[in-house]
């Protein structure tokens, strides 16, 4: 049981086929009526007029929305009420992207996740370092034109950068206690490519002992593209495995990697991170 949802998780959020059986998702905003595990205030951010797509998996919700700096304050006015006082903001400096179950690009400023059902109970289990989160988290990107220095964040909202969000998934990663939650901590961080160390750690994890870890590490290192351009030599070289699956999984990330766009020789990122960290570090002083 506590490979399940990590591995549907994965499947999910990596496969190219429709998974039909494992979750549910809708484009646009038609309104989504209360679960009964959300807290006050869930409702109002998940049915702002600006979501463009959200997805349900065993209970783990997401909601992206799109819009300016205006929208997002607003949005972020509606996330501070929610009724959970250990609700967290993070501030990436990289472009909100997700995938359908349909493999459709979807393009977000902003997502509400809302852990529920069966991810929350799977997440409350979990002892130790985890990369699952047990409370609403709020992402907002920074690197599609809107500045750092714009948003307005409500006075005693929990705000965090990439950094903090990295170094929960890269705990995981390292010292999870079970083999699901390391291979977890693996594919929560394909996001962070442009993390110093990062794709040298999860080149690491796809020679672990445990199967699982090095399959969701081998994923994870698909999805960031170019970022993981210095990883193929040890991808090609575990394409020689006995196992089908790691081989197959090798392949099709080495097939991501050679097909993602180069990355730019002025990575933005990197400068949006030291706006972003301006701000937290300025907010703390107040």
């Amino acid at each position: 049981m506590s490979m399940l949802l990590p591995g549907l998780l994965m499947t999910v959020l990596v496969s190219a086929s429709p998974p039909a059986r494992l979750g549910e998702e809708a484009f646009g905003n038609d309104p989504v009526n209360k679960h009964s595990e959300w807290v006050k205030g869930v409702v109002d951010a998940a049915n702002d007029r600006r979501r463009v797509y959200r997805r349900w998996v065993n209970g783990n919700e997401d909601f992206c929305f799109r819009g300016d700096a205006i929208a997002v304050n607003a949005a972020l006015k509606l996330f501070a009420k929610i009724d959970d006082p250990k609700k967290l903001v993070v501030l990436l400096p990289d472009l909100g992207r997700t995938r359908s179950f349909e493999n459709v690009l979807v393009k977000y400023v902003w997502k509400i996740n809302v852990p529920s059902g069966i991810y929350l109970g799977m997440a409350k289990r979990v002892k130790g370092p985890s990369a699952m989160h047990l409370h609403p988290v709020m992402e907002i990107h920074l690197t599609g034109g809107l500045k750092a220095e714009e948003l307005e964040l409500p006075a005693g909202l929990a705000v965090v950068g990439a950094e903090d969000l990295m170094r929960k998934y890269r705990d995981a990663r390292k010292n999870g206690e079970t083999a699901s939650t390391r291979g977890y901590g693996c594919h929560s961080l394909w996001r962070f490519g442009y993390g110093a160390g990062v794709v040298e750690e999860l080149t690491t994890s796809i020679n672990s002992e445990d199967s699982f870890v090095q399959l969701s590490a081998v994923g994870a290192l698909g999805l960031m593209g170019q970022d993981a351009r210095t990883a193929v030599p040890a991808l090609k070289k575990l394409m020689g495995a006995a196992e089908v699956r790691l081989r197959d999984a090798c392949k099709r990330a080495l097939d991501k990697i050679s097909k993602a766009k180069p990355a730019p020789k002025s990575d933005l990122r990197v400068g949006t991170m030291k706006a972003i960290r301006k701000v937290l570090d300025g907010r703390k002083k107040r």
